[in-house]
């Protein structure tokens, strides 16, 4: 994975902007007040920043279970190591513990 992307998501994950949903990469839930929230995967916090990127990517890019191959090519993310992470984030792990986890395989010195 590029460097420069590895560390943008780390930050994203990181950053408390992005509430946490799992099962596809973007979806809504209502929160204790009955007001919808927007959540992201861990993957689809990825496609968020190559969407910020390419303007000219419609939201429908999120609406799915896996990143599209663009993603992948612009991040050098591994499909499999993507597979691993979204297995992570729908089986409870924080974006945090995730983060973690991206930082280990790709921030290391």
């Amino acid at each position: 994975m590029k460097r420069y992307i590895a560390q943008k998501w780390y930050d994203a994950l990181r950053s408390g902007k992005y509430n946490q949903h799992d099962g596809s990469l973007m979806g809504s839930s209502l929160n204790d007040e009955d007001e919808e929230v927007i959540g992201f995967c861990c993957l689809g916090v990825l496609c968020d920043l190559y969407k910020g990127k390419n303007k000219e990517i419609k939201k429908s890019l999120l609406i799915d279970n896996m990143p599209i191959d663009a993603v992948y090519k612009w991040s050098g993310l591994d499909e499999k190591y993507a597979e691993q992470l979204a297995k992570y984030n729908d089986n409870g792990k924080s974006f945090k513990q995730i983060s973690h986890y991206i930082k280990q395989k790709y921030l290391k010195d």
